[in-house]
């Protein structure tokens, strides 16, 4: 009859221990969310350690504790690993657990991201016959062989993540759901431990006040295992400049609950997490406690110094912004430049040909205009003579030449020319006898004018547009 009773007491803890913490539920596990979910692994920046305890029901002898030590961090930039290590016990019930998780992330957009996750664990269950108090020294030999067992099980993950303010978690674990049989020696009988699938949905959401400074951020988390209820979780958390976070939330069937976190130094932060007792445990436990200690080894830095303000951020922004549209900006005048560049290189190859024209103009009147030069210059220096000698003859009229042409179609084309390279405004006359048309820069009176305006015109480096050398035209 003992040996029965003691059989019942194995099955009835092994039954609470499965349908209720096969997986611990921790207050500050928000903290640490790659336990639940292998694809948070992908979205951490460094290198992290994290030590986490938990004591549930204090003063229920046999009340559940568990210990979680975790490694994880980003060996590529899309990439997330995590290995973790847990103890949990429950009276006579022990669970040793080791978890490694693999996950990546892709990035839709600047946007949206999505991470996959999975996991691979072991477990390593002990029923602890000794732990049990015998009421006959006799039943020694009866309690005094532990059972062991040790399964491997698998899980997968994802999250959803808008920018850096929204993520949605999705997890399942032990989805192969092993079982352990455990033989009670002396009767002979067997009893059944089995992993049942636990499934896990997380909605955070985080909002910035005052610059960032200020952050709230709530979250809603809901639990289910094969063949029990869904069980849901809500809590909020207040955070000032990532130093001290303080949150509040109640769990369904547990009761409330209230969490502080700190940063003590640039890679340490530690937190606590006390449980209220519901009504149902008043009087019997003063609650549960947990501690978190999380030290980072190696990566980004968090800290208010090295992270800056939200507000620097959003000057960041503004900044990003407005580079964005100079640069938006210089595209635009660079293509213009471009399509300007197009133009000029072909007005170039027109005024070249233009060029090219009036040099055949010249090579083909050069004899006939020879001859009109031959013929009616007049030098600088006989000017003033001629003018003293005519003082009476008012039509008098003498003309620096820059060019001579048989038509006047010619001789426009070669004002346009002139005024395009050079900037020279010139006029046309045609001759009496209307055989030349005679461009000219300037009418002169007398030597030192016409002297002056050959000058002018040298300046301006005219020689390879003028078809021949300046000289002086005098008026019949």
């Amino acid at each position: 009859m003992k040996k029965l009773i003691i059989f019942l007491i194995i099955v009835a803890i092994s039954v609470v221990k499965g349908v209720s913490q096969q997986l611990p539920v921790l207050t500050l596990g928000f903290e640490n969310p790659q336990f639940y979910n292998p694809a948070a692994s992908a979205f951490k920046n460094s290198l992290n350690a994290t030590l986490q305890t938990r004591q549930q029901w204090v003063g229920i002898p046999g009340a559940p504790e568990t210990y979680i030590f975790s490694v994880d961090g980003k060996p590529a930039e899309n990439m997330g690993i995590g290995l973790l290590m847990y103890n949990d016990r429950t009276d006579i019930i022990g669970q040793l657990g080791f978890t490694g998780n693999y996950a990546y992330k892709i990035k839709i957009n600047d946007n949206h991201t999505i991470g996959l996750g999975l996991s691979a664990q072991l477990y390593h269950n002990q029923v602890y016959y000794d732990r049990i108090k015998a009421s006959e020294p006799d039943e020694d030999v009866l309690l005094n062989y532990p059972e062991i067992g040790t399964k491997f099980d698998a899980g997968a993950g994802l999250r959803y993540a808008y920018k850096d303010l929204l993520y949605i978690d999705f997890s399942a674990i032990n989805l192969i759901r092993n079982h352990f049989t455990y033989e009670e020696q002396q009767a002979f009988k067997k009893q059944q431990f089995q992993l049942i699938a636990n499934y896990i949905t997380s909605v955070g959401y985080v909002y910035r006040l005052k610059d960032g400074i200020f952050k709230i951020e709530p979250l809603l988390t809901m639990r289910s295992a094969q063949g029990l209820p869904l069980q849901w979780e809500g809590n909020i958390s207040f955070s000032y400049n990532e130093v001290i976070k303080v949150t509040g939330g109640y769990r369904q069937t547990a009761g409330a609950y209230a969490a502080m976190q700190f940063k003590l130094f640039e890679s340490i932060s530690i937190g606590y997490a006390y449980d209220f007792p519901n009504k149902y445990l008043k009087g019997i436990t003063s609650g549960s406690n947990e501690i978190f200690l999380s030290i980072r080894l190696k990566g980004n830095s968090q800290t208010p110094k090295d992270r800056g303000s939200f507000k620097d951020i959003k000057n960041l922004q503004k900044q990003s912004q407005e580079q964005y549209q100079e640069i938006e900006r210089l595209q635009q005048e660079n293509e213009r430049l471009v399509k300007q560049q197009a133009v000029n290189d072909s007005m170039m190859v027109n005024q070249k040909a233009e060029i090219d024209h009036l040099k055949s103009i010249f090579t083909k009147d050069r004899t006939e205009t020879d001859k009109a030069k031959e013929k009616y210059e007049i030098k600088e220096t006989e000017i003033d003579s001629l003018v003293s000698s005519n003082k009476n003859l008012k039509t008098k009229n003498f003309y620096v030449i820059v060019g001579s042409y048989l038509t006047l179609a010619d001789a426009k084309f070669f004002q346009k020319i002139l005024e395009r390279e050079g900037g020279l405004q010139t006029l046309v006359f045609e001759r009496e006898d209307g055989k030349y048309f005679f461009v000219y820069s300037r009418q002169v009176k007398s030597q030192d004018e016409a002297n002056r305006e050959f000058k002018r015109l040298k300046k301006m480096k005219l020689e390879s547009f003028i078809n021949g050398n300046t000289w002086i035209y005098g008026e019949q």
